[in-house]
């Protein structure tokens, strides 16, 4: 499949469940959880390069670049230690939510600052990021529960660990769509697998009692892992970076791949609340968010013609 939008539509169903699983891994051993779910999709991404690759598929593995192992932290370890961080110094999800999904702002930021430099600052670059950051609004009114007064800026700790998470991804992402595609398995396996070691390294550091962590898991914890390994952490992953490399081959602008996944914290959302029995979807400001959004998405994906129009009015 090569159409980007589609690919991103992919992605936002495969990273519709991340906030529920995400939320089940935390009441036990997150970090321990977290290395399961890298293992998991890591499984996967070695099937996917077996399929792709056949008979090269050992030399293929001895040759990845180190920069692929590195640049790969950012991905996995870095974002879902940030998020996971930033969740325990807020006690909250809400801030930690807005934190997050600043990795498509920074995927953005990065992409046409560093890897995809645009020739000129055109009219419709501009429009494009406008609806980029409506469709960000649209996230932060969601959580904070309309309340858009209450995001608390004091905790340093918190929104350090929340901006450092969605700028490592934002930056993973942007990346990503320069990995030529005869190396997307290769870059996806050396992402995983870096982040899986540090991980690891984390749990080690941090636990007080390795056999009590252990015991505290049930099967239900690593059927939660191994659910976000497959699809969010591998799935997800493919149709994610396979989009925006697709985005970058046909010339379509990154804004408009990054405000399909803003569709993602609503699906979420929904998830969530028929998971947890929860009533946010039925409250006016998820209908306001919605609105954002809308307006968000169509600046986004009809940049040209809105550039158009504003220069025949002028």
């Amino acid at each position: 499949m090569k159409n980007p939008k589609i690919l991103a539509i992919l992605t936002v169903i495969f990273w519709s469940f991340s906030s529920a699983l995400a939320r089940l891994l935390t009441f036990s051993s997150p970090y321990l959880l977290f290395c399961f779910s890298f293992a998991f999709a890591l499984v996967i991404y070695l099937i996917y390069a077996k399929r792709i690759y056949r008979q090269t598929f050992w030399q293929k593995l001895r040759c990845i670049p180190p920069k692929y192992f590195l640049m790969g932290i950012l991905g996995y370890y870095a974002i879902w230690l940030g998020n996971t961080e930033s969740f325990l110094a807020y006690d909250s999800a809400s801030e930690t939510t807005v934190l997050n999904y600043t990795w498509l702002i920074f995927t953005v930021f990065f992409s046409q600052l560093i890897f995809n430099r645009p020739k000129k600052i055109s009219g419709n670059l501009i429009v494009g990021n406008v609806g980029v950051l409506f469709c960000f609004l649209s996230v932060y009114v969601l959580a904070v529960e309309g309340r858009v007064t209450t995001f608390d800026f004091t905790n340093i700790k918190g929104l350090l660990w929340g901006l450092i998470g969605g700028m490592a991804y934002g930056l993973f992402s942007a990346y990503s769509s320069k990995v030529p595609e005869e190396d997307h398995p290769l870059f996806l396996i050396a992402a995983v697998s870096s982040s899986l070691l540090a991980m690891i390294i984390t749990f080690l550091v941090t636990v007080e009692s390795m056999k009590q962590a252990l015991i505290q898991i049930s099967f239900l914890d690593v059927f939660y892992a191994f659910a976000l390994g497959v699809l969010v952490d591998a799935f997800g992953y493919i149709m994610w970076t396979r989009s925006l490399q697709e985005a970058v081959k046909t010339g379509i602008n990154i804004s408009k791949i990054a405000s399909i996944i803003f569709l993602l914290p609503l699906l979420s959302l929904v998830i969530v609340a028929i998971a947890f029995s929860e009533d946010t979807i039925f409250r006016q400001y998820f209908l306001f968010s919605i609105l954002l959004l809308l307006i968000g998405m169509a600046f986004s994906q009809k940049a040209e013609r809105i550039s158009s129009y504003l220069k025949q009015i002028r």
